[in-house]
């Protein structure tokens, strides 16, 4: 059980070591590129890769964020005024007809 805990440990060293290796090579492979990076690329980096995408994630969540509330809102005010006014009110008469029933059933003049 040891030497095996011992041979798992030597190779994630390994792999830690190899990684590491890895990426000090891509990290100086790209200073190499950075520094022969004409004006036109490092407007297109800058303002089409970075500042637009940033732009266009930033608008795509307004809009999503604006529709969902804007759905919800809807839905709100379809419950709201599901029913119509003239139904609402023969609603309300023919409650106010019941309570008025049951108080003088129950002896109390409205």
């Amino acid at each position: 059980m040891f030497f095996t805990t011992v041979r798992m440990a030597n190779g994630e060293s390994e792999r830690k070591n190899a990684v590491s290796a890895a990426s000090k090579n891509l990290n100086e492979l790209a200073l190499e590129r950075y520094a022969a990076l004409d004006d036109g690329e490092i407007r297109r980096l800058v303002v089409e890769d970075k500042w637009f995408a940033s732009f266009r994630k930033a608008v795509n969540e307004v809009l999503h964020y604006t529709g969902g509330r804007l759905a919800a809102r809807l839905r709100e005010l379809d419950e709201r005024y599901a029913r119509p006014l003239p139904d609402l009110q023969r609603d309300v008469n023919t409650f106010e007809t019941k309570v008025e029933g049951h108080l003088r059933k129950m002896g109390v003049s409205a």
